[in-house]
């Protein structure tokens, strides 16, 4: 009898429904694309504040590293433009993870032209499993 239900519960877990299990590098690919839509809906600014670390490290395109939350969210206020970027592929490492991708910042004037990028971004999964950005780095390339 209990080896008849075993053989049930390995042959129903086998079968189990065709939904793939999500990985860590597919978490922090979803995770890096809700930071995108955030930045989009919110704010560039508003979507540090949401998913960055509070020491977290930015180097934008053709500029000093910024420290410090609060500081990269100064750094970012003022709007006038937005960021959306796609993650092009993840990896994760225990509580580490990288995301790496492209970006498109749209001026909010229509007579200024839009600029791209690619980015790294370094994420930590925090004792709740959220991830949080520690490390962002783009740099500035032409039109794609």
């Amino acid at each position: 009898m209990r080896t008849t239900l075993l053989v049930v519960v390995l042959l129903l877990a086998a079968c189990g429904g065709g939904t793939p299990p999500v990985t860590g590098s597919d978490a922090l690919m979803a995770r890096d694309r809700a930071f995108s839509e955030y930045s989009q809906a919110h704010g560039f600014a508003a979507a540090f504040e949401r998913f960055a670390a509070p020491d977290v490290v930015a180097v934008f395109a053709g500029a000093h590293p910024v420290e410090g939350r609060d500081a990269v969210v100064e750094r970012l206020s003022g709007g006038g433009y937005t960021v959306n970027w796609e993650p092009k592929s993840a990896r994760v490492s225990g509580s580490l993870g990288v995301t790496r991708g492209d970006y498109t910042v749209t001026p909010a004037d229509p007579e200024a032209s839009a600029a791209f990028g690619h980015y790294v971004t370094v994420w930590e999964r925090q004792a709740d499993g959220t991830w949080l950005v520690t490390t962002d780095i783009g740099n500035s390339t032409p039109e794609p």
